[in-house]
């Protein structure tokens, strides 16, 4: 088995270089909240909320591809990091039953809880 040599800082510069920093996150993540923020004014409650509860499912496809886009070079396969990269992105997905819950007791809570 070979041993990885990669030290963390050069795993860290890398991470930042392929995700450019995390603007790509920032302006998916950013657009559809204000997308939603904006709808909330104009559709009823129960509907603004189920909009905010999964404007994930838009947002995220949007972030990789923005990254793919806008990164400056791409990780390399063994960086230590990638799979916690991976981890961070995906851990939306282990909120969702709570945010089910609390927009059957609450819709307006939901953008709280986010």
């Amino acid at each position: 088995m070979k041993q990885n040599t990669m030290t963390l800082n050069h795993a860290l510069v890398e991470v930042s270089a392929s995700s450019a920093g995390g603007a790509p996150f920032l302006i998916a993540y950013g657009a559809t909240f204000i997308i939603c923020g904006i709808l909330s004014y104009a559709l009823p409650e129960n509907t603004a909320a189920l909009f905010v509860l999964f404007q994930g499912a838009l947002a995220l496809p949007a972030a990789f591809w923005l990254e793919h886009r806008i990164g400056w070079r791409r990780m390399a396969a063994n960086n230590p990091l990638r799979a916690l990269s991976v981890q961070l992105a995906m851990s939306q997905a282990l909120a969702l039953p709570a945010l089910i819950v609390a927009f059957q007791m609450n819709p307006r809570s939901i953008p709280v809880i986010f």
